[in-house]
């Protein structure tokens, strides 16, 4: 009765560890995705990049203030070099604010270990005052760095 109990108790240790790991790595990919849909508030800061002396430098930056402590070092310099971040393009947009929630997650099929697909309501605030809803797919690959999960890589997936 003894030894039942404790694989019970192994067992269930082991069910809750996993889960937790399973929520942290969602918890830090619904926060880069909010903060890569935070960029359209950003406008001013994304143009002053733009004119900057230092271009590298300021993108270092601006990535520091408005993701701090979600990517690795190797998925910061993949998403710069892949024109990800910053999301230069809304300089060119008639949206103000952008916001994602409503997240579903699952692990990616015939992709790097711990990498999700993610689907997310973004609801968009135009200049005019009208509004909009999209839902969007892609994919997030998280790594635990030193006890915390970071996004590694992330794209989109067309439909």
């Amino acid at each position: 009765m003894k030894k039942f109990l404790i694989m019970l108790l192994s067992i269930t240790m082991t069910i809750s560890l996993y889960a937790c790991s399973v929520s942290d790595k969602e918890k830090a990919a619904s926060m880069f995705i909010s903060s890569y849909y935070a960029q359209y508030e950003n406008k001013e800061e994304i143009k002053d990049l733009l004119n900057s002396a230092n271009p590298p430098a300021e993108i270092e930056a601006f990535i520091s203030d408005n993701f701090i402590n979600q990517l690795t070092e190797k998925g910061k310099i993949a998403l710069i070099s892949n024109r990800i971040l910053p999301k230069f393009d809304v300089l060119e947009s008639q949206i103000t604010k952008a916001e994602a929630d409503d997240y579903s997650f699952s692990e990616a099929d015939n992709e790097i270990e711990g990498t999700l697909r993610f689907s997310a309501k973004v609801s968009f605030r135009y200049e005019d005052g009208s509004s909009s809803e999209k839902v969007v797919t892609g994919l997030i690959r998280i790594e635990n760095e030193n006890g915390r999960y970071l996004v590694d890589g992330f794209k989109f997936i067309e439909d």
